[in-house]
Formats: C-alpha cells, structure tokens, sequence
C-alpha cells in the first residue's frame, strides 16, 4: 500500500503544506494586494450593504485589502513583485 510508505507519506505532507500555507497566501496576494478596488468590491458585496452611499462601500473594501496585504506582508508573499 502506498500509505505505509514513509518516503510517499512525507511527500504527502510536505506537498499539502504547499497548497494550505503558501497557494493560500499567493491567491490573497493576486486577489488583495494587486487587486484593485472595484474588482473586490464585486467580490465581497456583503460587508456593505449594496444601498450604502458608494464612498463608504470603497471605505470598507480599502480598510479589507490593507488588512489582508498586512497579512500577506508578514507571511512573506507580498513582498513580491508582480
């Protein structure tokens, strides 16, 4: 079986730490940090109700990507360039 082997069971771990930790923070990375507003805002229209004045809708998606791009800052991703 392939699961008793250690050599195929630590390739399994170290491939899923890839796809959990950094996959994770590159999509944030494309997503929130080169993204740019108005795409997000078509993303997440739940934070802000839609029949809020448009400035406070862009208030709330600004304050969301500047707090992911701090997240993807401090894990080491966003200090790539595009």
């Amino acid at each position: 079986m392939m699961d008793k082997d250690p050599e195929i069971g630590a390739i399994a771990r170290a491939m899923r730490a890839l796809f959990e930790d950094n996959l994770y923070f590159l999509a944030l990375a494309a997503n929130y940090v080169y993204g740019s507003v108005e795409t997000l805002m078509t993303i997440y229209p739940r934070f802000v109700p839609p029949s809020a004045p448009n400035f406070l809708q862009k208030l709330v998606i600004r304050r969301i990507k500047k707090t992911l791009t701090g997240q993807a800052l401090a894990q080491g991703m966003g200090r790539h360039s595009k």
